[in-house]
């Protein structure tokens, strides 16, 4: 029986691609990732802000007076954030999507998961995201006793409170679900895993996008949901069921954080429990995550089977 920590790719799988992705390497391209992708949308949108502060001296003075987070938290910096953000989306999925394809070759899709649409591994995908949900919120709000003073989502929340609740949900959460799997889990996953082999190339990745939020407390539980999203991955062999899963949990938290989300008020009852009893969130978080990944059991041996047949 084939052992899933052996460092060597298996012929015949998914792990057997030619492009190995040593760790530095990683650590360049997600460099270049922030690099490519946020510089840009942060040039439109301070360009956006510019030009309307130039015609509006009311509004440059509102800046001055509520200082940079109050002033985006007044929605006057809504139409500057959504481009800015909207723009770094879109150069997210074309970066992933080039890369895979300059080194996966022809058959990149393949490579890395995004052929084979099946509507169950979307279910799982979305049943798995409302797990990582709570998780997540659990840890954040666990997380935020220790880090007071560098926890700024608070912060964060405001900005995107007066945002529509559709282009928060398309933006913040189908655009990181589509450009973020496609990078993360596809080509760096694909490629530590050929070279490091699972264990540890699932623990690289899952640090690496991590570090790519940045933010203190968000990097420590986005490398967390970044082990289950790729968990899923290697159960079901797609990227499809961690999309759904990533759309899920990031669109979640727009319709609490947008003010004129349907679901607004009771979602924000429901983070003001979970502010009270953290570690109950995460609890739910993992047990729904892990009866997820208990109803891909046959899957995973089938799967496994197959390989060690060489199929």
């Amino acid at each position: 029986m084939h052992d899933p920590t052996n460092l060597e790719p298996v012929p015949g799988t998914r792990l057997g691609n030619k492009f190995q992705l040593g760790p530095w390497w990683a650590l360049i391209w997600v460099a270049f990732y922030l690099v490519v992708t946020q510089i840009p949308g942060a040039l439109l949108a301070a360009s956006i802000f510019g030009i309307r502060l130039w015609d509006d001296p009311v509004m440059a003075n509102h800046l001055e007076e509520r200082g940079v987070f109050g002033f985006l938290a007044s929605g006057e910096a809504t139409v500057p954030l959504i481009a800015g953000l909207g723009l770094a989306q879109i150069l997210s999925v074309i970066y992933g999507i080039l890369l895979s394809r300059r080194f996966f070759g022809p058959k990149w899709k393949d490579k890395i998961g995004l052929t084979q649409v099946k509507p169950g591994n979307i279910v799982a995908g979305m049943m798995l995201g409302i797990g990582l949900f709570f998780l997540a919120e659990g840890l954040s709000h666990w997380a935020n006793h220790f880090f007071q003073k560098i926890h700024f989502e608070g912060e964060v929340a405001k900005m995107f409170a007066k945002w529509p609740w559709w282009a928060g949900v398309l933006i913040i959460g189908f655009g990181p679900a589509l450009g973020e799997e496609i990078f993360c889990r596809g080509f760096l996953g694909c490629g530590m895993i050929s070279r490091l082999g699972i264990i540890r190339g699932v623990l690289f990745t899952s640090l690496l996008f991590g570090v790519m939020h940045i933010a203190p407390v968000q990097a420590v539980y986005a490398t967390i949901l970044g082990l289950f999203l790729h968990k899923l991955v290697l159960i079901t062999g797609t990227l499809h069921g961690s999309i759904a899963a990533h759309f899920v949990n990031n669109s979640i938290t727009m319709l609490a954080v947008c003010e004129d989300s349907p679901l607004h008020s009771t979602m924000i009852a429901l983070q003001n429990r979970i502010g009270n009893m953290p570690f109950l969130s995460i609890l739910a978080g993992l047990a729904l995550s892990s009866f997820v990944f208990w109803g891909y059991r046959p899957l995973l041996l089938f799967r496994t089977q197959k390989e060690n047949h060489g199929i």
